[in-house]
């Protein structure tokens, strides 16, 4: 498993510029199904009218029966993130006879994000002669009355436990209880604070079990998929924590003054000293706010902030992301930002406290604790 964190940062003359990668959670509802034993089986197809794209199931048939590439790269959402297959692949596909393979779906994750349905649809590929078996999760997103192939970042460790975890077990976990003693001890370690599921704690579970061969045998998909041990619902609903990244977020520290943006406040007889600027996106909506001094002719200096941008009632983790700018000094970003070299800072109970997924900062714990436990903060309130 790999995954990137980069962090840059950028000299001007006139300003310092940083540009992070700051995460954030939402409680989202989610559905859990279980495909039936009876029902998930889905054939070879060929035809070009077989290959839809109107319903998540449909997409996975026209992605593993896909013909080319070219076909393939129709179905993702962002053509950047397909990556083609070797021509060996579509050769298997279409040599193999119709009773000689099939698709095998397991289970279906439902929930919105940022105004989309979206899901996540695990399977596995049967192929005659093939000793072992293809584990797929396709991540979709519906646009219109279509539904695409789309990956959202940050969400590896939600990936790889609904990859890893058999469905009987997921479909308690979702639903919050079990009778199995080792589901129910893994259900109140992965609690998160709204009392949903945390993926990121779940996946701990999953790495915690890895040199238990009963565990891994039994709850995971490592050896088998039997399920005849545990009693579960095919359709659950539950809560759970999605995390996300807030995509071009930058914080710049002025040097020297920007005569454009002190254009755009009202200065009176007093002086403007730019100090900071915040810009984010969040839901494909760009955020800006400023922070300035404004000096009095009496030499009285005042704090204050402006919001450059027009969206007057923005989403819960913008909201954090400005209250949290707008209240407390810059340096706390780059001081909860990771390091390539530790240092004390990280062993405190702020900095471990507001980690997210991989050791990122997460801006809605942050904000959380600044709510709830101001007195943790005192060294950066502005």
């Amino acid at each position: 498993m790999k995954y990137c964190l980069w962090i840059m940062t950028l000299f001007f003359t006139n300003i310092i510029q940083s540009q992070k990668v700051f995460e954030y959670s939402l409680d989202k509802e989610i559905s859990f199904m279980v495909y039936s034993e009876t029902g998930n089986r889905l054939k070879k197809i060929s035809k070009p009218e077989d290959f839809k794209t109107d319903n998540p199931e449909a997409v996975v048939m026209s992605y593993f029966f896909a013909t080319s590439n070219s076909a393939l790269s129709n179905l993702f959402m962002d053509k950047e993130n397909f990556i083609p297959k070797d021509s060996s692949h579509f050769d298997r596909i279409e040599k193999s006879a119709v009773e000689d393979i099939y698709v095998q779906l397991l289970h279906k994750t439902s929930y919105t994000f940022q105004g989309d349905e979206r899901c996540y649809v695990m399977f596995i590929v049967h192929i005659k002669d093939v000793p072992f078996l293809f584990p797929t999760l396709l991540s979709l997103v519906k646009k219109g009355d279509r539904w695409f192939i789309d990956k959202i970042d940050n969400q590896q460790k939600l990936t790889d436990s609904l990859i890893m975890f058999k469905p009987c077990v997921l479909s308690n976990i979702v639903e919050g209880e079990s009778e199995n003693i080792d589901i129910s001890t893994i259900i109140n370690k992965i609690r998160a604070n709204s009392g949903g599921i945390d993926f990121n704690k779940l996946f701990d579970e999953l790495v915690a079990i890895q040199n238990n061969e009963t565990l891994l045998e039994k709850l995971t998909m490592s050896d088998n998929l039997d399920c005849s041990w545990v009693a579960y619902k095919e359709t659950v609903k539950g809560k759970s924590e999605i995390t996300g990244i807030l995509p071009n977020t930058s914080i710049k520290i002025f040097r020297e003054q920007d005569e454009g943006l002190i254009s755009q406040i009202e200065k009176n007889n007093d002086s403007i000293v730019l100090t900071s600027k915040l810009d984010f996106e969040y839901s494909k909506r760009k955020y800006a706010v400023l922070k300035y001094n404004r000096i009095r002719p009496n030499g009285t200096v005042i704090k204050e902030k402006l919001r450059l941008d027009e969206n007057l009632d923005p989403e819960k983790p913008a909201r954090e992301m400005i209250s949290l700018y707008e209240n407390l000094k810059v340096e706390i970003f780059s001081d909860l930002t990771p390091s390539m070299n530790r240092s004390p800072l990280m062993e405190s109970s702020l900095y471990q406290m507001t980690r997210g997924v991989y050791g990122v900062l997460n801006i809605s714990k942050l904000n959380d604790l600044f709510e709830n436990r101001r007195e943790m903060f005192t060294e950066y309130i502005e």
